[in-house]
């Protein structure tokens, strides 16, 4: 009597693993994603602290009596331009603080997911 031979299509329990498999390979490459790009935050913002941008101020105001542009006076501008930098350099904390967040949970979640795939392969 001759062997059976295999089916050529998987049984319900493969389909499950296969997209187990998927779903766990899924995860790792959107939270390995995350990591980066929280990286990449994070070294724009530490280079935006080392050498912070221009401060764009203008030097004129509108005068509605004149109907025109008039000079600003230089202490205004440079308290302006003063404020303007302490704003951009908390901006920056805020968002360094955010990436940092993002990339440990995006690597915590991909060394979470990289285990449990790297098991089933196995």
């Amino acid at each position: 009597m001759p062997k059976p031979t295999p089916k050529a299509t998987p049984t319900p329990n493969s389909w499950a693993a296969l997209i187990f498999q998927l779903y766990l390979a899924l995860v790792c490459s959107f939270s390995l994603a995350v990591g980066v790009f929280s990286a990449g935050g994070l070294l724009t913002g530490a280079l935006d602290l080392a050498i912070p941008p221009r401060p764009m101020v203008s030097e004129t105001r509108w005068d509605d009596t004149a109907r025109r542009d008039v000079p600003r006076p230089a202490e205004e501008i440079a308290r302006d331009q003063a404020q303007q930098v302490a704003d951009q350099a908390f901006n920056t904390r805020r968002e360094m603080a955010h990436s940092l967040i993002y990339l440990v949970l995006g690597l915590t979640v991909f060394g979470f997911h990289w285990r449990l795939f790297k098991a089933r392969k196995e």
